[in-house]
């Protein structure tokens, strides 16, 4: 199965209660990739820095952790198995380019690595949608 995968935002709704992740971050980047992917018929998923690979209407409750670099080696391992677990045999990941947002790096490096790990294929798509 193919997915589109975008990783998460810092902009969330504040509620305190348990939402879909498509609703929780508010973000003109992963909701514009998520409405690519139903057109195409396609799953997405979000690369949360806290839980990994969630799924657009996975209930998850905000949070606020930046994925840093040093944690990147243990959260591909984490996001591997969860490649394994949903199916996936390849991903199409949309970034904003670095040198627009260099906290990216850690979520490009940890789905590289991921996908590595997983021997699937990734493909990387710059994009430059205003947040």
């Amino acid at each position: 199965m193919t997915v589109f995968c975008t990783y998460c935002s810092k902009d969330k709704n504040q509620s305190s209660i348990s939402m879909p992740a498509i609703d929780l971050y508010s973000s003109n980047r992963i909701k514009s990739t998520y409405k690519a992917a139903q057109h195409l018929g396609l799953t997405f998923c979000i690369l949360s820095g806290k839980y990994g690979l969630v799924d657009a209407e996975q209930n998850i409750k905000h949070y606020d952790h930046l994925l840093i670099q040093e944690e990147v080696n243990d959260h591909a391992k984490l996001v591997s198995k969860q490649i394994h677990h949903k199916n996936i045999t390849s991903m199409v990941f949309f970034q904003t380019p670095t040198v627009i947002d260099i906290n990216n790096k850690a979520y490009i490096d940890c789905i590289k690595l991921a996908t590595d790990i997983s021997n699937i294929q990734l493909a990387l798509i710059e994009i430059t949608i205003p947040e």
